[in-house]
């Protein structure tokens, strides 16, 4: 059977995409494969959805460190020879990553072995070093946000890659006792989930709440806690946001998508810019000018009336859940690529 060959990885938010459309390629009767780091999360994702998984050599590339590229230089040299092996077993006539390291040995050996459809995917407003380096070896590059089109003519919209069942969530202001979610990715945020649980007897008698902590971040002090549930990582995040009220995160693309798309009201906490590229307070900027966003920078966080800032924004859902309709996309992305990568095959 020939197949189509999927990578992407480093975090959740760049394997999840891949995911997502591998899912839907297999629901329409064609072989996919994943191809990533050994011990990672796309190869947990991978175990979880049935998906056949194909070990690479990965490796960030620390550019703040000179033997840390070395090493991630030669890390990847082995990866691209590792993933031509693969590639050429698997008998692949295309190939879509989005995003991360991971991508990169993919990309670049998919390109060496004559493969022509090879698509990587820009999730953010502007791309990240990976995506930099696999775009001259790419056939086309799908993009979250149109006017990151502007980037090459390989360049296309796609619009954002979320699972199928998120479309169909549809909330009207309830008149219950809130729920309250806060996450920080598949590892985490220690920041968010300090705050979380030092405000943990503020909160409560406003919220019930639902804590994504991350891996290696559950803490039995807090299990037994009436109104708090805590998970290390939740695979069904559709079943989570159907019912949640409100939220806190990180600043992922992916993640301020999911909770426009089901009309989420949310208080977003990007990555300091010491820490990350800037991405996330990009993607804040545009989900605000929408009138769909409301952000804060981690220091600000830190010192915030936590359940005061919450109310605030629960008060203003009606209006910001209307805003977050008119931004649904007619088509879901995951169609589009999938009919994309299968042309022609």
């Amino acid at each position: 059977m020939t197949k189509i060959v999927f990578a992407g990885g480093g975090s959740a938010g760049h394997a999840l995409p891949s995911i997502r459309v591998a899912l839907e390629i297999k629901k329409r009767g064609y072989g996919v494969c994943y191809l990533g780091a050994d011990n990672s999360i796309e190869k947990s994702l991978c175990e979880q959805y049935d998906i056949e998984f194909y070990p690479i050599k990965t490796a960030k590339f620390n550019r703040s460190k000179k033997l840390s590229v070395l090493s991630a230089v030669i890390s990847n040299f082995i990866g691209i020879f590792q993933a031509i092996r693969a590639l050429r077993l698997l008998n692949v006539v295309g190939v879509f990553a989005s995003g991360g390291f991971a991508s990169f040995p993919v990309v670049v050996a998919a390109r060496l072995i004559g493969i022509k459809r090879i698509i990587i995917h820009a999730c953010d407003l502007s791309i990240g070093l990976s995506n930099k380096l696999c775009l001259p070896f790419s056939s086309d590059i799908s993009c979250t946000f149109e006017s990151t089109t502007a980037i090459s003519r390989k360049a296309f919209h796609s619009g954002p890659i979320v699972d199928a069942r998120i479309l169909n969530i549809c909330k009207n202001v309830r008149n219950k006792k809130p729920t309250l979610l806060l996450y920080g990715g598949s590892l985490g945020a220690q920041v968010l989930n300090k705050k979380i649980r030092d405000n943990l007897e503020h909160l409560l008698p406003s919220f019930n709440i639902i804590h994504i902590c991350g891996k290696g971040n559950f803490n039995e002090a807090y299990h037994d806690i009436s109104g708090y549930e805590q998970y290390e990582y939740v695979f069904d995040f559709a079943d989570i946001l159907a019912q949640v009220d409100v939220a806190i995160c990180r600043a992922g693309s992916n993640s301020l998508w999911e909770l426009v798309l089901t009309r989420t009201p949310h208080l977003a906490v990007p990555i300091p810019m010491t820490i990350g590229r800037g991405d996330q307070q990009e993607n804040c900027q545009y989900f605000a000018s929408k009138g769909v966003t409301h952000w804060i920078e981690q220091n600000e966080f830190i010192e915030a009336n936590l359940n005061e800032t919450v109310l605030n924004i629960l008060a203003k859902s009606a209006v910001v859940m209307k805003k977050m309709k008119e931004l649904t996309p007619e088509k879901s992305a995951v169609s589009n690529l999938a009919e994309r990568l299968l042309q022609e095959n």
